[in-house]
């Protein structure tokens, strides 16, 4: 487990994990041999991992309640970050 995900006493969902899963299941499809081709959004995810948005699309565009909860840190700390992946987007 990485060293940014703690164990806490309460269970909750965080920005981190998130993060931490789509990348592993991204490296573990793109490094499948039999996968020819991404599907429209797994290649997206992928374009956004690549260009180091990925954690900004899951806090911005689809956070369930507890990622939400990570928001304003997130924005605080990265900002400018935020504003490229939108631009990115449209």
């Amino acid at each position: 487990m990485p060293k940014h995900i703690r164990l806490r006493k309460t269970c909750r969902h965080t920005l981190a994990e998130a993060v931490d899963a789509l990348r592993s299941f991204l490296a573990l499809v793109t490094s499948d041999k039999k996968v020819k081709k991404l599907s429209p959004s797994l290649a997206k995810l992928k374009k956004l991992n690549d260009e180091g948005l990925l954690d900004s699309y899951i806090v911005l565009a689809v956070p369930d309640k507890e990622i939400a909860r990570d928001h304003a840190a997130y924005l605080d700390q990265n900002r400018d970050k935020c504003a490229g992946m939108w631009s990115n987007m449209f």
